[in-house]
């Protein structure tokens, strides 16, 4: 016993700090992607989302459905879902109790899919699992980009 605890005594111990999380309150960031007066506006949009991979539900608020992707404690993880929407070419925006939110500061404005698609035809995202890394890095889907490439290929 004394030899090992003279032994491991010698082992230099690292304090591990940990990683902070992001501060959580009480509001609840949700992403909204479109307010309709006729549910079956609200459905068809929810369905082409779904199709899309995107989890939806629909809210019935003040006489509207609204069709929201998500509900987050962390403004940062709703502003990540914004991103992706956007990325998509979808028109969405953040609400916290009915409330519209800006989105975070650090978050950059995204540019149209069309507009990225013709930057990937002109070599500036590269090529590959490269090309793939970088779009989704800036916040595109990289499916959507690269089917619209296709498409101003044709």
């Amino acid at each position: 016993r004394a030899d090992v605890k003279a032994a491991m005594g010698a082992i230099p111990i690292t304090p591990v700090t940990p990683t902070p999380e992001p501060p959580k309150t009480d509001t609840l960031y949700r992403v909204q992607t479109g307010a309709f007066g006729k549910k079956d506006y609200a459905e068809r949009l929810q369905a082409e989302l779904k199709g899309k991979g995107f989890d939806t539900l629909i809210a019935q608020i003040d006489g509207y459905y609204k069709v929201q992707v998500g509900a987050y404690s962390v403004k940062a993880n709703a502003d990540a879902m914004l991103a992706k929407l956007k990325a998509a070419g979808y028109d969405a925006f953040i609400t916290t109790n009915n409330q519209a939110v800006a989105p975070t500061p650090a978050t950059p404005a995204l540019k149209s899919i069309e507009e990225i698609a013709k930057e990937v035809i002109n070599g500036k995202w590269g090529n590959g699992q490269d090309r793939v890394n970088r779009l989704t890095a800036a916040g595109y889907d990289y499916a959507t980009v690269q089917a619209k490439v296709n498409a101003l290929l044709k």
